[in-house]
């Protein structure tokens, strides 16, 4: 990881572009050294800086709170910041869907956070769309495809975020690591689990399912509401 810190500042003196392949290669590495350290700000700052550089403005904002919410100081950041926040487009130009479900999970948490800053675990999601729908809350991102950390190993402590969300996740964990999974969300959250997924409607037209926003409230029996409320 020192080489990745180096070739940045390197990079950085001679004030010299990178090339595709560069980025590429250091986006990889970056990614492979968060599977071993998951929990390191300054490795998550690096890694948004280089999804700046490669066009990526929803990664490189989501990477970027993340490295905030794992103790990167704010002045650290800032410059990136300005960076990063002028890449990123009108939310009104995503694809209508993706905005619908984003905008909607946006919405709940804004309804319960109630003024107030909360502090969001978005397990699954993507490359951090969901980020930019919420710049005042403190925002963590858990994508094993994105930035290698795992959904079914959670590495941060019990009771951690305020409310934990997961955007059409669940159906495709296999049905027998389901509960694992879902363990692991309730787990590290302290006040809600909001949901977004297929559940199933026996009067739904046809008997398909329906996709739906379910918050959850932390409470005793809450797995067995899940495991009756989801298409299995």
């Amino acid at each position: 990881m020192k080489v990745i810190t180096k070739f940045f500042k390197k990079r950085k003196k001679k004030k010299e572009k990178y090339s595709d392949l560069q980025i590429q290669e250091a986006l990889t590495q970056l990614r492979e050294a968060l599977i071993m350290q998951p929990l390191d700000a300054i490795l998550h700052f690096q890694y948004a800086q280089a999804a700046s550089k490669a066009n990526l403005p929803f990664l490189a904002y989501a990477e970027l709170k993340t490295a905030s919410v794992l103790g990167l100081p704010d002045k650290d950041g800032q410059q990136l910041y300005q960076e990063i926040i002028s890449k990123v487009p009108d939310l009104l130009e995503m694809n209508h869907n993706q905005w619908f479900r984003l905008h909607s999970i946006a919405s709940k948490l804004k309804e319960k956070a109630d003024g107030k800053k909360l502090r969001i675990l978005d397990v699954g999601g993507g490359d951090g769309s969901l980020a930019a729908f919420l710049p005042e809350m403190d925002y963590c991102l858990v994508e094993p495809d994105t930035n290698g950390i795992s959904g079914t190993h959670l590495p941060f402590a019990d009771q951690s975020f305020d409310y934990v969300v997961s955007c059409h996740v669940l159906e495709h964990i296999p049905i027998e690591s389901r509960e694992l999974f879902l363990d692991q969300l309730i787990s590290k959250a302290s006040k809600g689990l909001l949901l977004l997924n297929p559940f199933h409607v026996e009067e739904a037209l046809l008997r398909k399912g329906c996709s739906c926003l379910l918050m959850l409230p932390m409470r005793d029996g809450l797995m067995s509401t899940l495991n009756a409320a989801f298409r299995k």
